[in-house]
């Protein structure tokens, strides 16, 4: 069994998706780990398939046309791709604030720290520039990817990082 495969199988066991959807989206996560950036007609170069490069440039493009990805989906895998449903781990919230040309970008992520490197599982944008409320961090923890899991992850995360800077 390929790598292909072998991803798509496991990803089966958590992503909801039909096999074409799960096929891509192994194909693209492989090229994305050789490609080492998440520049898309590289990672097209790099998908495992027989089809032009311009063809899985347009499979990618398609997978992410009309297509919302469930981040409660995406946590549930990674914990289980990590096996983190018994291990300690670390909860890191952070907010970051960008500047792309005279947009301001305000992020605020919500991840897991584990084995030395950290996993951003969900985001929210912030409608402002500079530091984030106390009330914004709490309304980012209820919307409803994070909801579930944030309630799960206490059974097992033993600490919580939080950046002040």
């Amino acid at each position: 069994m390929n790598k292909t495969n072998e991803l798509t199988q496991s990803l089966s066991q958590v992503l909801p998706w039909n096999k074409a959807r799960l096929d891509c989206f192994s194909m693209m996560i492989l090229a994305l780990l050789s490609a080492r950036t998440i520049c898309l007609s590289r990672i097209a170069l790099l998908m495992d398939s027989k089809a032009k490069s311009d063809s899985r440039y347009q499979r990618i493009k398609r997978f992410f046309s009309g297509f919302s990805i469930d981040m409660s989906q995406v946590a549930k895998l990674i914990f289980a791709l990590f096996s983190l449903g018994n291990k300690s781990f670390y909860i890191a919230i952070d907010r970051k604030n960008w500047y792309f040309g005279k947009a301001k970008i305000n992020v605020f992520t919500l991840g897991i720290c584990y084995e030395g490197i950290a996993i951003p599982l969900f985001w929210r944008l912030l409608p402002k520039a500079g530091n984030a409320t106390g009330e914004e961090h709490i309304y980012s923890f209820h919307f409803r990817d994070a909801k579930t899991s944030i309630l799960k992850w206490n059974e097992y995360s033993k600490r919580m990082c939080v950046d002040r800077g």
